[in-house]
């Protein structure tokens, strides 16, 4: 896994304002949560234009309990945060991503209740959930790989 620091893939690209919001995004994404008092280090993970990027963080949680390092997922689809637990690179985040954003996506298109799925900041409707299902195959097929 070959990782490089934010500030670094910005004084290589100050230009790509796209790329500097979307990491911005990530940062207050992950600082929206109690459960992270504060950012020690952000690095660029993988980044697939622009489209879907992969952060990893260093930071400071709230209790011992709780990991100080995690994936965040943020481009044109619903931000993510990943455990470390459940994945170990770039590559397994964005499949763990895949899982629980299809979840959701299989839950509102069969009628059935998001309360138990990650908590994304869409609303459950059927036209969403076709919307961020095509965005997932295209992430399994041209990102992943996969059929």
């Amino acid at each position: 896994m070959s990782m490089t620091l934010l500030e670094e893939v910005i004084k290589s690209k100050p230009e790509d304002f796209e790329f500097i919001t979307l990491a911005k995004e990530a940062r207050l994404f992950l600082q929206g949560h109690n459960w992270c008092k504060a950012i020690e280090k952000q690095w660029l993970a993988a980044n697939w234009d622009n489209i879907l990027i992969v952060f990893y963080f260093d930071f400071i949680p709230d209790s011992s309990d709780t990991d100080d390092h995690v994936w965040v997922i943020v481009g044109d689809l619903p931000p993510a945060y990943i455990d470390v637990e459940s994945a170990n690179t770039e590559t397994e985040a964005v499949q763990v991503y895949i899982e629980i954003m299809d979840d959701w996506v299989q839950c509102v298109k069969g009628g059935r209740p998001v309360e138990d799925c990650y908590p994304i900041s869409i609303p459950p409707e059927i036209r969403y959930a076709d919307m961020l299902d095509l965005r997932l195959q295209l992430i399994r097929k041209y990102i992943l790989g996969l059929p």
